[in-house]
């Protein structure tokens, strides 16, 4: 066999492998849209974890707290209160800081009210559908921005069978900007399609940010009135949604 056929025979053989890996994350994709179009609502617990490394510094934060998502109307709503704690650390120095959170989408915009050191503040933004856990809604945003999936082989969570996709975003101004994420891993159960954990890397500073969702409690009776926003007494609402 000549090196040119060699060479051809290679180029086929990688293709055929392409081929067949687009066609497995495809296939554990549409599973799990299916199964999670099956479900209208959920609740769990939620834990954040993310570090951070920059000019000597590194950060060290904490998040628990519940989740409650809706979905109706073609729109998905939810709600996240969260307890947050953060240290950071330069040399032999540190400093803590507490945080409450609340988060509330009414499948239009995404609202939230937080408290620190006494003094609360509330902003108004636009949706960020890593935040929604509802995986149609994940999938499709990162189709829409042509992001590149590959399917890992961890197939196993807790016990539970699962899909766990790693995404990549297409190179554009944005996904290439200081504090753009380059790389997000994904967790799907296989038989619900309920989003079990979603890490994100942003190598500038070396962040790694980890979300996870536990004592799932799927289909759960949630009045929808908990996806209504409600501007505390005395607090003024900053809007960033022309941003």
């Amino acid at each position: 066999m000549t090196k040119r056929t060699c060479l051809a025979v290679l180029g086929i053989a990688a293709l055929t492998l392409g081929a067949r890996a687009a066609e497995e994350v495809e296939s554990a994709e549409k599973r799990v849209i299916n199964a999670w179009k099956n479900h209208k609502a959920l609740r769990a617990r939620m834990t954040t974890v993310q570090t951070a490394e920059d000019l000597g510094m590194t950060l060290e934060a904490h998040g628990t707290g519940t989740f409650e998502l809706l979905r109706a109307g073609g729109k998905t709503c939810f709600r996240a209160e969260m307890q947050n704690t953060a240290v950071l650390r330069k040399g032999d120095k540190s400093r803590d800081r507490e945080q409450t959170v609340t988060y509330v989408c009414d499948g239009e915009y995404l609202y939230s009210v937080g408290e620190m050191a006494g003094r609360k503040m509330a902003l108004k933004e636009l949706i960020n559908p890593l935040m929604s856990a509802d995986a149609e809604v994940i999938f499709k945003k990162f189709h829409a921005d042509s992001a590149q999936f590959a399917l890992l082989p961890e197939q196993s969570l807790g016990g539970q069978a699962v899909f766990t996709f790693e995404v990549t975003p297409a190179q554009t101004e944005t996904t290439t900007a200081p504090s753009a994420v380059n790389k997000t891993v994904m967790t799907f159960d296989q038989v619900t399609g309920v989003l079990l954990k979603i890490v994100q890397y942003e190598p500038p500073r070396n962040t790694v940010t980890t979300t996870t969702f536990t004592e799932i409690e799927l289909d759960p009776s949630i009045d929808p009135k908990r996806f209504k926003f409600v501007l505390p007494d005395g607090v003024q609402l900053r809007d960033r949604t022309n941003r």
